[in-house]
């Protein structure tokens, strides 16, 4: 809390205003990302749930046909089984593709706002605590550096 008062007192109202906007631009972007990684996880699990009513219930159908059936439907029945996990991630890549396509529209804006503060914070770097919506928005880069690849 001390800091807080200190650097309300210290910095100047630009400063003030860099940070205030890298803050917002923080909650923004974490804010998005998680979003997408929600999103994503729930695509996979439509698409897990949808692969296994789909390719379970072909298996289950086959299972419970006649054994002179079975035996001419076994070829059928294995490859069920072969394409079912393939199926999901050609599935999963399209879905979390799209999301991607998504999500990028939604943060271009953002990504404009955070490049026009970049440019500004480069032209004040002189003033005292400036140096905290700078590192505000290297906060932002490694979130979505960690949230890219989780």
């Amino acid at each position: 809390m001390r800091y807080i008062k200190r650097f309300w007192k210290v910095a100047s109202d630009r400063c003030k205003t860099y940070t205030i906007g890298a803050l917002v631009l923080l909650i923004i972007f974490v804010g998005i990302d998680i979003y997408e990684f929600t999103l994503n996880n729930k695509a996979e699990t439509e698409i897990e749930n949808t692969a296994n009513s789909v390719f379970d219930s072909l298996v289950q159908e086959i299972e419970s046909m006649d054994m002179q059936t079975q035996e001419i439907m076994e070829p059928f029945k294995d490859m069920v089984i072969e394409i079912k996990p393939q199926w999901i991630k050609i599935a999963l890549l399209a879905a979390s593709s799209i999301i991607g396509v998504f999500i990028g529209i939604i943060k271009k804006p953002v990504e404009g706002i955070k490049g026009i503060l970049s440019e500004g914070l480069e032209d004040e770097t002189d003033e005292p605590e400036m140096w905290i919506p700078f590192a505000v928005l290297v906060v932002i880069d490694i979130t979505e550096i960690l949230l890219t690849f989780s």
